[in-house]
């Protein structure tokens, strides 16, 4: 049976089920590709909009099942934590462009920022924060806002920092929509923490530059239209691009 609407707002936790490659994916998307399955005409579907639910992958796949429109729908559930929007889908047609007011059709330089961003795999801060202090040998940088020292070079090989050896701009994974949140500059020998993301630098003026042009009206102006979600990743800053300086 074919129904001529179906109007959706579906759950969108985690899918205990597989795909086939074995990945596990979010249950909204298992309801929006049975939605469609359910008619040859139209579908919306309240929906957040985020890795889960709207993947490269998953968005390739609405577009061959019609979607053409997203719809910002923050305003209407204030309430709400997660980035609300509107799918829209016409079954009748495959489209090539997808109009998207939650993030806008917004092209993405061949040359970006995207490259120099690490997002640090070490321990988490709950293995380790405990044994730091307020003084030591050894820097320690739990988050942006967070310095605390230790004497231990245990504790640093249990944090795991995979980035240090190298000048980096740091930031906290986890910040706010539209910026990348507080920034600082941090050298080889300081180890991090992975609640803490970076920009990869060669040298120390390489880095402060880097921070400069982040905290610019230019980058900002840019994050304000792509960043909505509260996380930082190179998947946002795929779409700042990388001036010649930098």
């Amino acid at each position: 049976m074919k129904f001529n609407v179906v109007l959706g707002n579906p759950p969108f936790g985690h899918d205990p089920r597989h795909n086939e490659s074995g990945e596990s994916f979010g249950l909204g998307k298992s309801f929006v590709y049975k939605m469609c399955d359910w008619t040859s005409d139209h579908v919306a579907t309240v929906l957040p909009y985020g890795e889960k639910t709207y993947s490269k992958s998953a968005k390739e796949h609405y577009r061959s099942k019609g979607l053409y429109h997203i719809a910002d729908a923050r305003d209407a559930f204030p309430e709400i934590f997660a980035q609300t929007s509107v799918l829209y889908f016409d079954r009748k047609t495959k489209n090539q462009t997808i109009t998207d007011e939650m993030i806008g059709n917004v092209e993405v330089p061949t040359d970006n920022m995207s490259p120099l961003f690490s997002t640090n795999t070490g321990t988490g801060r709950n293995l380790w924060e405990r044994f730091l202090k307020d003084e030591g040998k050894y820097q320690v940088v739990v988050t942006v806002s967070k310095m605390k020292y230790t004497d231990d070079d245990a504790i640093l090989i249990l944090i795991d920092d995979r980035t240090k050896g190298k000048w980096r701009v740091a930031m906290n994974h986890i910040c706010g929509d539209e910026h990348l949140g507080k920034m600082v500059v941090v050298g080889p020998d300081i180890t991090l923490g992975k609640s803490v993301d970076v920009m990869v630098c060669h040298s120390q003026e390489h880095a402060e530059a880097v921070k400069a042009y982040l905290e610019s009206d230019e980058a900002i102006d840019i994050l304000k239209r792509v960043k909505i979600g509260i996380t930082n990743s190179a998947k946002i800053l795929k779409y700042v691009p990388r001036p010649n300086h930098i």
